[in-house]
């Protein structure tokens, strides 16, 4: 998807709600920026997480990356074992 965009009168620049779901963008989740020459790009940063411990496991509590196939590397760790 394309658009133009234009500051507004704070000089802030004000992206569609369409746009922003395009991308994948959810409320309140932070953006990395990063300016080049005639260009910004911008980037989600994964939801941070924490390792808990909840009945006697270990485990993530955050979001995967999007090219990270939980499914497989359970696989993987069953077969070592």
């Amino acid at each position: 998807m394309k658009a133009t965009l234009v500051l507004d009168n704070f000089n802030r620049l004000p992206v569609s709600r369409e746009l922003r779901s395009t991308a994948g963008f959810r409320k309140n989740q932070p953006l990395r920026a990063v300016a080049m020459p005639g260009k910004i790009i911008f980037e989600a940063i994964p939801a941070g997480g924490k390792l808990i411990k909840r009945k006697g496991r270990v485990i993530w509590s955050g979001e995967l990356p999007p090219k990270v196939n939980s499914a497989q590397a359970v696989n993987v760790l069953r077969d070592e074992i």
